[in-house]
């Protein structure tokens, strides 16, 4: 019986995948016309920040060597991390064009954490950043941010909600959302039961695409990739990047 049904499905299989394939162009069809503006926003964004980017950069290359010592640290962390942000955000509109809103919410809690980090590090400054930097080749987690000297040093372990605690993004408006992305990642009832796909049914249980649930994460990424880039602009300010910052926080 197991050895019909495997010869079965390796004949088969080629036609299964066609069927499966024209499923899935039907669906992304759909997805398409009902969210083009949001994907259409999300993607603009991205180009534009890009854009912003290069031209960012190009400006600091410029600059006289020793100018560019007051913040070379900060300015190399934020340069890494601002670009990971980005992928991370062209990462979620693929999967919100998929369908994918829970896979794409994880992925905020990601940049989010991001734009913590960023805050932390552009307002302690040189310190904090070469230490973050110099933890890349460790396997610590934040130990680099005892370099603020805002922690105790009786302190056995500094932790993320430690670093939310002390830079300059109101965490309170955003730890909901953020516990709530927690429990999509893990293996948490609620995260189990309560998806961002599901259309708020426990019946309804999503085990692919689904056309629901893409507000929340495309909201939440522009932000915190508007935030991240604000901060990046501001280590070595230009007329341009001053005004890159107000057209892309708009």
């Amino acid at each position: 019986m197991a050895d019909d049904t495997t010869s079965y499905m390796l004949d088969t299989m080629y036609e299964q995948v066609m069927m499966f394939r024209a499923e899935e162009q039907e669906f992304l069809s759909i997805q398409e016309q009902k969210w083009y503006k949001a994907f259409v926003a999300s993607e603009s964004m991205y180009i534009m920040v890009l854009e912003a980017t290069q031209s960012y950069v190009e400006h600091v290359n410029e600059l006289p060597k020793e100018e560019l010592k007051n913040h070379n640290y900060t300015f190399t962390a934020m340069l890494h991390i601002h670009g990971r942000a980005l992928q991370q955000f062209f990462e979620i509109i693929s999967l919100m064009k998929n369908g994918f809103a829970d896979g794409a919410y994880a992925r905020w809690r990601s940049m989010y954490e991001l734009s913590i980090i960023s805050s932390f590090i552009t307002k302690y400054g040189e310190r904090v950043a070469k230490a973050f930097i110099q933890s890349s080749e460790t396997n610590d987690r934040y130990e680099w941010a005892r370099a603020s000297g805002a922690f105790s040093k009786n302190k056995k372990y500094v932790t993320f909600n430690d670093i939310q605690n002390n830079c300059d993004i109101n965490s309170k408006i955003w730890r909901k959302q953020y516990d709530l992305a927690n429990k999509i990642i893990h293996a948490s009832p609620q995260g189990t039961f309560a998806r961002l796909s599901n259309m708020g049914t426990k019946n309804n249980i999503p085990v692919g695409r689904s056309d629901f649930g893409i507000t929340t994460p495309a909201e939440h990424s522009a932000i915190s990739l508007a935030q991240i880039t604000t901060m990046f602009f501001t280590i070595y300010p230009s007329g341009d990047s001053v005004v890159a910052v107000k057209y892309i926080n708009n």
